[in-house]
C-alpha cells in the first residue's frame, strides 16, 4: 500500500489514501424448519482516493492494481468534484481486533446450521403458523493508509441474528420480530432460543391487542422507541452535509436551547462491540464521543473531513461509506439519549391517561422541516399510573423542535438497539439507544 501512495505523490497529488477490505460472509436463513439459504462467500476490494488541484477522485477494483487505480482516481479528480478541501490531521498508527468470546471460524457451517434450526420452538404456541430465523456473520481484514502517515489495520468480526414469528387466528394475523447485531462473535446466539420464544409470545399477544384512540397524550417511550427518536429526529438533522445543503432545521441553532434541561444526546464511535462501533472512520479519523445536545443546548454537528473544512470545524469521525465503492459522507454511529435518574414506576405514576409505547417498526423524518413519524411495535394504555389494555398499530408523530422540550423525565436504564441506516443510496451499520422517557404531551396516532 505504501508503494501506491508513493506513486500517487509522484504524480503530484495533494493527498492520497489507499484502502483494502478482504473478508468472508456467511448467511443461514431458516423458514419453518427448512433451510432457505446456506452460503459462505469471500470478497476483496481495493480503493484509492486522491485530491489533485482541488479535484477529488476515487477508484476501486476487486483486483490489486494500485498504479492503475491511482491513474483512474487522478482522471476522475481532473474531471469531477472541484473545490474539495480536507483539514490536515495528525498522523497515527493503530491496530484493532474485535473481541470474540467464540470466533465464528471455530464453528463449522454444519454446526451453525443445526444451531439455527434449533431455535424454532413453536410447540407451545398453537397460533404461531410460521417462523423465520436469519443468522449472518462477516469476518474481515480492513487496511487503511494515507499520505499523511496514518495507517490502520482492523481484524473485525460482525455477527447478527434476526428472529420473526407469524401468528394467525381466524382472519386475524400478526407478526413480531427481534434483532441483535454487533461487533462480536458466535456468542450472539446465546439466549437466541429464549428470544425466539418471546417473539412467538408477542406475535400471539398482538392478535388480541386493540387499536388505540389517537390524540394528544402523555407518553412513556421505551428504550427502542427512544433510540429511534434520537437517531431519526435529531441525528439526521445534525449531519453536516444536510446542514450545508440547507436541508436541516437545526442549521444556525448551535448554542441555542432546543430541548428540555435534562436532554443530553450523544453520537459515539467508541462504544466497543455495538453495531455502530466506529473506532476509525472510513477517512482515517479516530472514533470519538460527540455531544450533540448538552442539557437541552445544541452543541455540535457530525462531520466528515470535507464538511469540517467547509464549516471550519473539527472532524468528528463520522465520515462513513457502505463499502469502498462509495464516497464517505457524514453518517451516525451509536446515537443515544443519556440517562437520567427517574424510575419507570415514577414515570407511570404521573400519567393519568396516556400510553406506554414499546419497540419500533421504523420511522421517518424530514430534517428540513422537523416533521417526524415513528411507528411503535406495540404499547399499553396507561390509566391512573397503571398499565391497562395492550394496543397495536400505534405511532408517535410531531415536530422535532416542539417535542424536544416535552421530554420531562429520563430513566436510568439506557439500552441499545442495532440496525442499518440508509442515506444517499448507502446503508451503514448503526446503533441507537435511550433510557425510558416521559413525554409530557405528544401526538399519538390511532383510530380517533
Amino acid at each position: 500500500m505504501h508503494a501506491v501512495l508513493e506513486y500517487a505523490l509522484e504524480k503530484g497529488v495533494g493527498y492520497a489514501e489507499v484502502k483494502s477490505v478482504a473478508g468472508e460472509r456467511t448467511t443461514i436463513e431458516v423458514l419453518d424448519r427448512e433451510v432457505k439459504e446456506l452460503s459462505s462467500n469471500t470478497s476483496q476490494l481495493f480503493s484509492v482516493r486522491v485530491l489533485y488541484k482541488g479535484g477529488e477522485g476515487i477508484a476501486f477494483s476487486s483486483k490489486k492494481e494500485g498504479k492503475d487505480l491511482v491513474e483512474k482516481a487522478l482522471a476522475a479528480a481532473r474531471s469531477f468534484r472541484k473545490g474539495v478541501k480536507l483539514p490536515v490531521l495528525k498522523a497515527f498508527q493503530k491496530k484493532i481486533k474485535t473481541k470474540c468470546e467464540v470466533h465464528p471460524k471455530d464453528i463449522s457451517l454444519e454446526e451453525k446450521k443445526k444451531d439455527v434450526l434449533r431455535l424454532d420452538v413453536r410447540d407451545n404456541f398453537k397460533r404461531v403458523n410460521s417462523c423465520r430465523m436469519l443468522y449472518t456473520e462477516s469476518v474481515k481484514n480492513v487496511l487503511f493508509e494515507n499520505s499523511e502517515g496514518t495507517s490502520v489495520e482492523w481484524d473485525d468480526v460482525v455477527s447478527g441474528i434476526m428472529v420473526q414469528a407469524f401468528a394467525k387466528e381466524g382472519i386475524k394475523s400478526e407478526n413480531f420480530y427481534d434483532v441483535d447485531r454487533g461487533h462480536k462473535g458466535y456468542e450472539i446466539l446465546e439466549g437466541a432460543r429464549e428470544k425466539m420464544q418471546e417473539t412467538m409470545r408477542m406475535a400471539e399477544a398482538l392478535l388480541s391487542a386493540k387499536h388505540p384512540i389517537g390524540g394528544v397524550f402523555p407518553v412513556v417511550a421505551d428504550q427502542r422507541l427512544g433510540g429511534v427518536f434520537a437517531h431519526e429526529a435529531v441525528g439526521h438533522g445534525c449531519e453536516a452535509d444536510l446542514v450545508l445543503q440547507n436541508n436541516s432545521l437545526l442549521k444556525n441553532k448551535i448554542g441555542k436551547k432546543i430541548g428540555a434541561d435534562g436532554l443530553t444526546l450523544i453520537d459515539d464511535g467508541t462504544r466497543e462491540g455495538v453495531y455502530g462501533w466506529v473506532p476509525v472512520d472510513d477517512e482515517g479519523v479516530e472514533g470519538q464521543k460527540t455531544v450533540l445536545i448538552d442539557c437541552g443546548v445544541l452543541k455540535s454537528f457530525l462531520h466528515s473531513r470535507e464538511t469540517a473544512a467547509k464549516m471550519n470545524a473539527v472532524p468528528t469521525g463520522n465520515g462513513r461509506a457502505e463499502s469502498l465503492a462509495y464516497p464517505a459522507i457524514p453518517r451516525m454511529r451509536c446515537t443515544y439519549i443519556n440517562e437520567g435518574d427517574a424510575s419507570f414506576e415514577e414515570m407511570l405514576s404521573g400519567v393519568k391517561e396516556g400510553y406506554y409505547l414499546k419497540g419500533t417498526t421504523g420511522g421517518e423524518v424530514n430534517p428540513a422541516t422537523g416533521e417526524f413519524l415513528f411507528n411503535a411495535q406495540y404499547g399499553f394504555k396507561v390509566e391512573k399510573g397503571d398499565l391497562a389494555e395492550m394496543v397495536k398499530a400505534v405511532s408517535l408523530q410531531g415536530s422535532i423542535l416542539k417535542i424536544l422540550p416535552q421530554i420531562v423525565l429520563f430513566g436510568k436504564d439506557l439500552k441499545f438497539s442495532h440496525g442499518t441506516c440508509g442515506k444517499n443510496g448507502q446503508g451503514v451499520p448503526v446503533s441507537d439507544g435511550a433510557p425510558h422517557m416521559l413525554l409530557e404531551k405528544a401526538q399519538v396516532g390511532g383510530q380517533g
